[in-house]
């Protein structure tokens, strides 16, 4: 059967049609059966550098690059004869020793008697294409700024170890580093100086790796590697050891020495089961996390953790998801008052797992577990969602209570965080966005500021207020609060809670008070336990708290009664007509508490 690539044709050479020579974009090349170049046009001429009178009588050899070698052409060949037809990307050589990428299609041209006769090639200089694809995979598959690999191009790398692990009979160490106190650091001297740490301690690392092994950074101060090759598991202590040595070596940045120590969690392949790489990366970002529990600037083995705990783990986080689809989740709600009038000035929105064989569950036993994981951004949507659901509800009966809900740092850390906010608030368009309040950890600004900064910005033009949670317990610095346009600051519960003991923690709050006026925030105290911290804070001028002493966290039905009988009794400071600060106090915490029990 007549190959589909041969092409018959009854002329002679100096009969070849001119409009293949002068009007192709590509450049031509016709060559005898013995590879004597016969013709080329004016494209090969442009592309190649070498004239017709300086091709004409020669053989495409002039052109070798040297990057290939003779089995390449001889494959090339093989086609051809077989085939008739060979099309490929080849480096050649122009005539000032550039050398190029070719985009090169052969085509053998027969007789009338179906005999081969010549050979017709065209090529396209295809270098510029190539450098931009090779761009684009390098900023694909590398970090920007260490310009080590990212995750993906680790993901290949640590496939490509299990594969050559398995032909070859041996085993790799897949390790994970987290650098310790990073975020302080960073907070310290600055996000750009941070950069510049991360970019000096990713050289640091890169240098004590061998040939076949790899390190990348796969998140803000976290890296990972494979090392391949090993013959048993002690090999690759000494490689880790020097990992964790030039991790924390001194670095000179801006003029200042910083300091840092690293954690780093390994494990091996082959296991006993049959593992995919990326859970052979689970298991060592699981052992990093048990080093830094043990003290940090150590190795650990995920061989000496229980692994049981992550199967537990995962029964858990399935059971989660569960919950979720099935609304075994609700949400209790603890009021905020103002201590002065016994005022409520809104409700926190508090998760609790209506377990169908544990019953309710508070939200320590489980929230911890999902931090890190995509399910606490589920979980946040939930929260936010039933939390809308719940002022529209109380809005219906006459009732405007602002709500507050807390959003993890993974999730606000989310590229479509504000555009998912929008959509949940389009679904309630008759609840007045003001009425919805969003509060973070202070922890969760410190990786990125400015990114956190914007966000916080656009849902205040949203409408809907962000507060500043535990503020005090993190690394609390007047550059990032300076950054942030926050509405609220609510003082750390471990603040509240020994104040009438440790003039320390007063000392503190009364900072705080002072930070929160020159920044225009209001502040709420977290934690309040007994009528003697609300009267403390009281004359520290925070009139605003929430705590177990003013209610626990109740149900809508509750705080809707309570609501009620406030408008029926009026306003409490006419009713008792008392300038006694200490008395109102106590008046207006025992009538909340009372409503609240009935």
């Amino acid at each position: 059967m007549k190959n589909c690539f041969t092409r018959t044709f009854d002329f002679s050479v100096h009969e070849l049609p001119s409009v293949i020579f002068n009007l192709t974009a590509d450049g031509v090349m016709l060559t005898d059966l013995q590879r004597i170049i016969i013709d080329v046009n004016p494209v090969f001429e442009q592309i190649t550098g070498y004239t017709r009178s300086d091709i004409i009588g020669k053989t495409p050899r002039v052109l070798s690059s040297g990057v290939h070698n003779p089995e390449f052409y001889q494959a090339m060949n093989e086609t051809l004869k077989q085939q008739g037809y060979w099309c490929g990307d080849i480096w050649n050589r122009k005539k000032d020793g550039t050398i190029y990428l070719e985009n090169l299609s052969i085509t053998a041209i027969n007789d009338p008697d179906n005999e081969p006769a010549f050979y017709l090639a065209m090529l396209r200089d295809i270098t510029k294409q190539n450098l931009y694809k090779e761009k684009l995979r390098n900023e694909s598959l590398y970090d920007p700024l260490t310009q080590l690999p990212n995750r993906k191009l680790l993901a290949e790398k640590l496939q490509s170890a299990i594969h050559h692990a398995n032909q070859n009979n041996k085993q790799i160490a897949v390790y994970f580093l987290d650098l310790d106190a990073f975020k302080a650091i960073n907070d310290s001297i600055g996000h750009n100086a941070g950069d510049k740490v991360l970019t000096e301690v990713s050289k640091n690392l890169a240098q004590c790796l061998r040939d076949d092994d790899h390190i990348a950074r796969v998140g803000g101060d976290e890296f990972a590697g494979v090392i391949s090759n090993l013959e048993n598991h002690s090999d690759c202590f000494p490689i880790l050891h020097r990992i964790l040595r030039a991790a924390s070596q001194p670095l000179k940045i801006n003029d200042r020495l910083v300091s840092l120590s690293a954690s780093i969690g390994v494990t091996f392949y082959p296991q006993q089961s049959p593992l995919e790489g990326e859970q052979l990366l689970r298991q060592a970002d699981v052992a990093m996390y048990e080093a830094k529990q043990s003290g940090k600037n150590v190795v650990k083995l995920y061989d000496e953790i229980d692994a049981s705990k992550e199967r537990k783990n995962k029964q858990v986080l399935d059971e989660i998801s569960l919950a979720i689809k099935q609304n075994q989740l609700i949400l209790l709600y603890q009021p905020k008052i103002n201590m002065q009038t016994g005022e409520c000035i809104g409700v926190e929105a508090l998760i609790r797992w209506q377990h169908p064989h544990r019953g309710l569950l508070s939200p320590n036993r489980f929230i911890p577990l999902i931090e890190e994981h995509a399910l606490s951004i589920d979980l946040g949507y939930w929260v936010i969602e039933n939390a809308l659901k719940q002022i529209s509800q109380w809005q219906s009966l006459g009732f405007s209570i602002p709500v507050s809900v807390n959003i993890t740092s993974k999730h606000i850390h989310q590229d479509d965080f504000l555009a998912n906010l929008k959509q949940l608030l389009s679904v309630y368009p008759h609840v007045t966005p003001q009425f919805l309040e969003l509060e973070i950890v202070e922890s969760s600004v410190l990786y990125d500021v400015d990114r956190v900064a914007d966000v916080i910005q656009q849902c205040n033009e949203l409408g809907v207020a962000v507060s500043l949670d535990d503020f005090g317990s993190g690394y609390s610095s007047l550059s990032y609060l300076r950054k942030l346009p926050v509405s609220k600051l609510k003082i750390d519960r471990s603040f509240t809670s020994n104040i009438q003991k440790n003039t320390a923690d007063l000392s503190i709050i009364e900072a705080v008070m002072a930070l929160a006026n020159a920044f225009n925030c209001e502040v709420i105290a977290e934690g309040i336990e007994n009528e003697e911290q609300g009267l403390l804070l009281l004359k520290l001028g925070c009139n605003k708290a929430q705590g177990y002493f003013i209610s626990k966290p109740t149900t809508s039905e509750q705080i809707i009664k309570w609501l009620e009988q406030k408008m029926t009794v009026g306003s409490w400071r006419q009713q008792i007509k008392l300038e006694d600060e200490a008395l109102l106090l106590t008046y207006a915490i025992v009538e909340h508490r009372g409503w609240l029990e009935k």
